[in-house]
């Protein structure tokens, strides 16, 4: 019996362990996105979609220039507002409320990203990613004054999901020991995407647009938390920098004043 619980006590202290050194290869993210359309997509009225996205990565402690690093992201956004008419509601009576009518997507990814780890404090990146794109259209009653009956509320006229993928470059820029600034340009496509036309030209209208074979391109800008390991390892990294620096200094020429030789006086 006491063999039993004690090989059990070993068991969950191992478990543990293991996961605790897992956790610490893990470094996540968020950022701020801008996806514009491009050819059709853009030609049928498609505006820039503005929103988040967060993401987690297997970083690893490896101390190997190229470092494949696999991961997930989810995001979403939306587009600008286009105001319609002016609406008179039943509740409350006689209420005037604006038309209005905007795009939004929600992503969920796989990535796959490599890096290029030279030891210096920008560190260039190559992803490729693949997953799945939600999009919807929504119109929004917006009330032109305050009411305790009335809130603004959407409704979702229509939706439509399909499949993405996309390639991109980046660079993580070193801020701290535990903090990057992340900048990343990608190119994406989406088998097809529900929206409505929100162009400069357009009129307020709640058709479906769905364009095939769409293609984006995306700027984001964030900010990635390093995996602890990783933290340590850097900090490891700087001391054997100084460390060298130090060596170099003394193989100069003295880094203080040579100390003062000791006179004898006779008596």
């Amino acid at each position: 019996m006491k063999i039993t619980t004690l090989s059990l006590m070993l068991t969950m202290v191992s478990t543990m362990l293991t996961a605790q050194s897992f956790f610490d290869k893990l470094g996540s993210g968020i950022n701020f996105d801008v996806d514009s359309p491009i050819g059709d997509l853009s030609d049928n009225g498609l505006t820039n979609y503005y929103g988040l996205s967060m993401e987690l990565f297997y970083v690893g402690c490896s101390d190997k220039k190229f470092r494949f690093t696999p991961g997930y992201r989810i995001g979403g956004g939306f587009t600008r507002q286009l105001s319609g008419d002016q609406v008179t509601l039943a509740i409350p009576a006689g209420a005037q409320a604006t038309e209005k009518i905007f795009n939004s997507y929600l992503n969920l990814e796989i990535v796959g990203r490599v890096i290029y780890d030279n030891n210096n404090r920008i560190r260039p990146y190559a992803e490729v990613y693949f997953g799945g794109k939600f999009t919807q259209i929504h119109e929004l009653l917006d009330l032109n004054g305050p009411s305790e009956e009335f809130r603004n509320t959407s409704e979702v006229l229509f939706s439509d999901a399909s499949s993405t993928k996309g390639l991109g470059l980046g660079a993580l820029i070193q801020l701290s020991d535990a903090l990057d600034l992340n900048v990343k340009t990608t190119l994406e496509h989406t088998k097809s995407i529900s929206h409505s036309d929100l162009s400069p030209t357009a009129t307020y209208s709640r058709e479906e647009i769905t364009t095939a074979n769409s293609l984006q391109a995306n700027f984001s800008v964030g900010l990635t938390f390093r995996p602890r390991c990783g933290r340590e390892r850097n900090i490891n990294r700087n001391a054997r920098r100084a460390r060298n620096n130090s060596r170099r200094s003394c193989r100069r020429g003295y880094s203080s004043p040579r100390p003062q030789a000791i006179q004898r006086i006779r008596t």
